[in-house]
């Protein structure tokens, strides 16, 4: 029963115009009527004569000025002729009903034999939407019924644009091929919602006259006037080329993984669902390859900031003046500077 409500729905997104009983609209007006018999028997002719493009076009007109069961009828047949027999199963559906609603079960029995002919022959299409609530599923340029989902339904054979979309926005878009007489399925998955790489940490404030680290630890020659760098710079700098390194590799593996399924559906055009795993794989690589690449950088930029504190002060450490200054009977020499 739910298959046959989805099949229903999608039926009617198949259809060209909503479903008119077979008596002519109470709007219509005399040449109106005349022109759709016109159209009718134009279109009727133009089957004779192997023209069923042309015959559909006459008697898609011919309907909409005068809807009757005999148009519904050979509109299905001349969309059989054309080999579309998800439209004419809907056509012969429509045909049926409106038969049985003005009581010549004669028609509706013949109209409900060639729609299960057209069943038989026409393919089915099972769309797996894996998204989150507010998304809709649209077919061909219209929305697909929510029964439809994850629900086999008849479909045209070639190839038909199936959409993911979240308020008025395409988020996923993807072409799947249908074959006559077979069963097809398409996977739209939404992608995941992108995380915010982590800020860097804020760096303490270092004091202008306080000791560092280094100070305490790294013990000085009085002949020893070098620059001693802290072991805090290379724990940084060590942090930070380790994480470009591993943002390096994610962002390989990424456009690894992109490539392969950009390969796979030329152009995108996806069979399986397999290229679409490899796609969503690429954004979570790129992610973390973004994530890595922010804390390496941070970290390399901390070594840095480290380094030229530590410089800084041993300059100031290490400037020493000669002070020379008269006094009484004589001058006075001394040494001035930081020790």
């Amino acid at each position: 029963m739910i298959r046959r409500r989805a099949s229903n729905a999608v039926l009617a997104v198949l259809s060209v115009t909503a479903l008119v009983h077979a008596q002519p609209s109470a709007t219509a007006d005399g040449p109106a009527i005349a022109q759709g018999r016109q159209l009718f028997e134009d279109g009727r002719a133009l089957l004779e004569a192997e023209r069923p493009a042309e015959a559909c076009v006459a008697l898609a007109k011919s309907y909409a000025l005068v809807p009757t069961i005999a148009a519904l009828l050979n509109l299905g047949l001349c969309e059989r002729r054309q080999g579309r027999f998800a439209t004419a199963l809907s056509y012969f559906r429509r045909a049926e009903e409106a038969s049985r609603h003005d009581g010549d079960d004669e028609r509706a029995a013949r109209a409900s034999d060639d729609a299960r002919d057209m069943e038989r022959l026409a393919g089915t299409l099972t769309v797996q939407l894996a998204a989150s609530n507010g998304a809709e599923a649209w077919l061909d340029g219209a929305p697909l019924p929510r029964p439809a989902w994850s629900t086999p339904f008849p479909a045209n054979s070639g190839a038909h644009q199936l959409e993911l979309r979240r308020a008025g926005r395409v988020v996923v878009s993807t072409t799947v091929v249908v074959s006559d007489g077979t069963a097809t399925s398409c996977e739209l998955r939404e992608p995941p919602l992108p995380v915010a790489a982590p800020k860097a940490p804020a760096l303490p404030p270092t004091p202008s006259h306080a000791t560092t680290p280094s100070d305490a630890t790294t013990p000085r020659s009085g002949t020893d006037t070098g620059v001693h760098i802290p072991l805090a710079s290379y724990i940084a700098g060590g942090v930070g080329l380790a994480s470009l390194g591993v943002a390096l590799g994610f962002g390989a593996a990424s456009w690894g993984k992109y490539e392969t399924a950009d390969a796979a559906c030329p152009p995108h055009v996806c069979a399986t669902h397999q290229p679409l795993d490899l796609y969503a794989a690429a954004v979570r690589d790129a992610r973390i390859a973004n994530v890595f690449a922010a804390i390496g950088g941070a970290a390399l930029a901390t070594g840095v900031v480290f380094y030229f504190v530590q410089r800084h002060a041993d300059t100031k450490r290490e400037s020493i003046s000669i002070v020379v200054a008269p006094s009484n009977g004589g001058v006075t020499a001394a040494l001035r500077g930081a020790f």
